[in-house]
């Protein structure tokens, strides 16, 4: 869903793609993402607790424990706890030289055309303004929330 943003997604799924597991949410407020997730579940007739909601964007130990207080019992909750698991020294040298860095690789053409992707939190959307904008017609995307990007 983050390629197009989870709601436009969501709103446009197939209804068999309801039956699946669950849901990567991966940008914008993660609370948002799994609200939204657990509504459309209940809209298609499937039990939220039976679903499994990956929370992977910015995490650490702080916001682990307060989205699964939030969610217990009402989804399963996973966490995809990756930079700062791994590099959670920000701030403990001079000149912050320990700060984690990104390491995500993505399209940025293809076939001559340039690559587009959406996502629930702007900051983290990709390509020529243009063509977001465009592309956020097309899906539906509306108003979103600016989310600082930790990495």
């Amino acid at each position: 869903p983050d390629t197009y943003g989870t709601q436009g997604f969501l709103d446009n799924a197939p209804d068999w793609l309801a039956g699946w597991t669950g849901i990567r949410v991966d940008s914008g407020d993660p609370a948002t993402g799994a609200e939204t997730a657990i509504k459309w579940w209940k809209s298609r007739g499937e039990d939220p607790r039976e679903k499994l909601v990956i929370f992977s964007d910015g995490l650490d130990a702080d916001k682990i424990v307060t989205l699964h207080n939030q969610f217990k019992g009402r989804c399963q909750v996973s966490f995809g706890w990756g930079t700062m698991l791994t590099n959670d020294f920000k701030g403990l040298t001079s000149g912050d030289t320990l700060a984690p860095f990104s390491l995500v690789c993505k399209a940025i053409s293809a076939n001559g055309s340039p690559t587009v992707k959406l996502s629930d939190n702007p900051n983290k959307a990709m390509g020529p303004a243009s063509e977001i904008d465009r592309y956020k017609r097309v899906f539906g995307v509306g108003e979103q929330e600016r989310v600082e990007v930790v990495v």
